[in-house]
């Protein structure tokens, strides 16, 4: 079991509540992850807390072995990383939020104190790169509670299932019907639900051409 001791994400777990079924216990070991990388204690200790992936009606999702997809396969070249090639040895993306940005971790950006990566957020819509200067638990705790508008569009989110939008599955996300590149608007009216893997192959694909 993965020590948890000093890694405390309460105020994460506090703003983010679980979706559906709660089906780990707490401070139960979550499944191993097979990684080519060091993955900072940090993060090995958060998903030992997970009681489950989903969060604020699928505003936040984190990947594991055990999800679909699993996060050995979407940080593999079948996943993301296939058109993304720019970018697939640098991140270790391990969740997304409702429109598909990639939450990952950052090595060619170490923090100097604690040497573990710093948090990068790929937005999919268009390919930009939001290079946070924090390490995964302070991510979690601070950036992610109290700049949830600017991270992660939670007043957006409310906005699209206030207008009869649905809560995307695991496996989905609500994206551009026209991309942003191509002269599509901002605005509700211009999101659908969409098939993640389609959808984050197809944002790569148009971010490679630009």
């Amino acid at each position: 079991m993965v020590n948890i001791s000093g890694h405390d994400f309460k105020r994460f777990f506090s703003a983010y509540k679980y979706d559906g079924e709660i089906h780990l216990s707490e401070n139960q070991t979550s499944p191993t992850l097979k990684s080519s990388r060091t993955l900072p204690l940090s993060y090995q200790s958060f998903l030992a807390q997970l009681r489950g992936h989903s969060f604020n009606n699928g505003m936040l999702r984190i990947l594991n072995s055990t999800t679909t997809p699993s996060i050995e396969g979407w940080n593999s070249h079948s996943g993301w990383h296939s058109t993304w090639p720019k970018l697939a040895q640098r991140f270790y993306v391990f969740g997304y939020d409702w429109m598909g940005n990639q939450f990952a971790l950052d090595f060619d950006r170490i923090d100097g104190v604690t040497g573990e990566p710093l948090i990068t957020v790929v937005i999919s819509g268009t390919g930009e790169l939001l290079k946070a200067p924090v390490i995964f638990q302070k991510f979690m705790n601070t950036d992610l509670v109290d700049q949830s508008d600017f991270i992660i569009g939670s007043s957006y989110y409310k906005e699209w299932l206030e207008s009869g939008g649905a809560i995307p599955q695991f496996n989905q996300c609500i994206g551009y019907k026209h991309p942003l590149s191509l002269g599509g608007i901002d605005d509700i009216d211009n999101l659908e639900i969409s098939d993640l893997d389609v959808y984050i192959h197809l944002m790569g694909q148009m971010s490679a051409m630009g």
